[in-house]
């Protein structure tokens, strides 16, 4: 508690640069945990993710193909199919915020979710300068090893 009226005491511009320093933290560990969790239970039930190969597929075949409104609906695909991820999420926050005075420990699962949720609807969404780097070739080469898996299973 001594830390905490420490911080008070500092320069508002000091006390906004630390809780936005937590924040990027936050995020950043965030989506770390979210990813390698569901990498690890993916390992454990030998199954790879189609929704991951879907999403970089359509984003791989954007820096292929030469038309615009290929290149935009893509784009708005993405942004569509990580929405029902974001919508799951808000489910689980109501849920908990609905049974929180009841059940407090329900409260805190369903917040728990709702943030696994909003980072996966995050990492749904990936930074295109990911694949901006890829030879045409190489990009290719990327779809046609997701199409292989996708045909296997």
């Amino acid at each position: 508690m001594e830390i905490l009226n420490k911080i008070l005491e500092w320069p508002v511009i000091f006390q906004g640069a630390l809780g936005s320093g937590f924040f990027w933290l936050f995020l950043l560990l965030g989506q770390s945990v979210t990813s390698l969790s569901k990498k690890h239970i993916e390992k454990i039930f030998n199954k790879k993710s189609k929704d991951k190969d879907s999403r970089d597929w359509i984003i791989l075949n954007t820096f292929v193909t030469e038309d615009d409104n290929e290149i935009n609906h893509t784009f708005l695909l993405i942004i569509y199919a990580s929405l029902h991820y974001f919508i799951k999420a808000f489910i689980f926050f109501g849920l908990g915020w609905f049974f929180q005075p009841l059940v407090p420990t329900f409260g805190l699962v369903g917040y728990l979710i709702g943030f696994y949720y909003l980072f996966t609807c995050l990492n749904y969404l990936p930074h295109l300068d990911k694949y901006s780097d890829l030879s045409d070739d190489e990009i290719k080469e990327k779809m046609a090893a997701i199409d292989s898996r996708n045909k296997k299973s």
